[in-house]
């Protein structure tokens, strides 16, 4: 993987001052992978002035690049990015792998991770993180990357309604096949997505689902292809998902809508949805729809 190299377009309050020429030809030299003259350069440049911390990381990263991974370590300490920014507490890291340094490296490698490194992969085909491939620390490691690049793949609260994603075949209760329906953990499982496609009826709807954690709430945002739509709120009880929402009919009357998905097996499900207009005294259902999926 290619070092991560900050430019000063990320950091926008270095941009306030024209840079000297020594600087651009330092940064060219670092452009043309010409390290030594990097290296030289960026040398130059902190004697004049030592203070300038994205200086020092760019001849860490110089040096680096140059192998000379114990000088490199040495920059980068004068660099606040190491400290403050997953990308240096990286590249330390992969100097101290560099020099088969691998409690250094773990340390800074976790320490990548807390400040949010989260790129598994990238880090799984670094050579420069070779000699760590062996040790347990670095399995755990890229797991650890993975869950902060999709936490709620990982977290549980999100994976309650997974039982309802797939590919499947809905039918009526006197067992007609009323539609198709391809439900899709999106946003690296945010959102369960449903894409509903009526058979026998020109009739299309998709619904977005999400959790809201602080609240303890699910979610769910219906929309039609006729332009209609409706808001759910609920939660999980007793192992099916129970949705409720507030509505008024054609005849300007309110009602309250329920629906329930029961997870009947790990092939079917059902969705029930019942109104009522006296508050929950008496209920009527609206549909009752059994999902099978699809061989």
């Amino acid at each position: 993987m290619k070092r991560l190299f900050l430019f000063s377009t990320i950091f926008p309050f270095f941009l306030f001052s024209q840079p000297s020429t020594l600087e651009t030809q330092a940064q060219e030299y670092i452009n043309a992978q010409q390290w030594q003259k990097a290296i030289h350069a960026y040398r130059q440049l902190l004697e004049q002035d030592a203070s300038k911390g994205l200086w020092w990381y760019r001849l860490g990263y110089a040096y680096h690049s140059a192998g000379e991974y114990a000088k490199a370590i040495d920059a980068y300490e004068h660099a606040p990015y190491v400290y403050n920014g997953s990308a240096g507490a990286y590249n330390v890291a992969c100097s101290f792998s560099r020099l088969k340094q691998a409690d250094s490296a773990f340390f800074w490698l976790n320490r990548a991770i807390t400040l949010g490194f989260a790129q598994a992969q990238g880090a799984a085909n670094d050579s420069d993180l070779a000699f760590l491939h062996t040790d347990p620390r670095f399995g755990k490691a890229l797991e650890a990357m993975k869950k902060a690049a999709a936490p709620c793949m990982y977290d549980q609260r999100y994976r309650v309604f997974d039982y309802w994603v797939g590919e499947w075949n809905v039918y009526n209760p006197q067992g007609a096949h009323a539609g198709n329906s391809s439900v899709q953990r999106i946003l690296n499982g945010a959102v369960i997505f449903e894409n509903w496609t009526s058979l026998g009826a020109n009739y299309q709807g998709k619904s977005f689902n999400y959790l809201d954690t602080a609240a303890g709430k699910w979610h769910q945002l219906w929309i039609d292809d006729k332009g209609n739509f409706i808001k759910f709120t609920g939660a999980m009880e007793n192992g099916t998902m129970v949705y409720h929402s507030e509505g008024t009919d054609k005849t300007g009357k309110a009602y309250e809508r329920r629906m329930s998905f029961f997870n009947i097996s790990p092939d079917s499900v059902r969705q029930f949805s019942e109104k009522t207009y006296d508050n929950g005294k008496t209920w009527s259902t609206e549909y009752d729809l059994m999902y099978v999926r699809k061989k």
